[in-house]
């Protein structure tokens, strides 16, 4: 089951102590702590709209107050031999 299906909403956090949160979450010296999740109640309604390349990626609300989330797609984003 996601987050999503039990209404929760999700943030993904960047800049926080790693230090710090290992030692309180007693994390071992062998795992790499990369980012933190928050869960929630979703305080706005948010919508995933596809992006194409090149686009600026930019956030915007519409009239209802709709937050739109530009997403660029899995293939758009991996670099390599096609």
């Amino acid at each position: 089951m996601y987050a999503a299906e039990l209404g929760l909403g999700c943030c993904m956090i960047n800049n926080f102590s790693r230090n710090d949160i290992r030692e309180i979450l007693e994390i071992p010296d062998q795992l790499e702590v990369a980012l933190l999740l928050a869960f929630g109640a979703p305080r706005e309604v948010r919508r995933i709209v596809d992006a194409k390349v090149g686009d600026k990626l930019q956030y915007w609300r519409d009239g209802q107050q709709v937050h739109h989330v530009p997403k660029l797609t899995l293939d758009q984003v991996l670099m390599g031999e096609k």
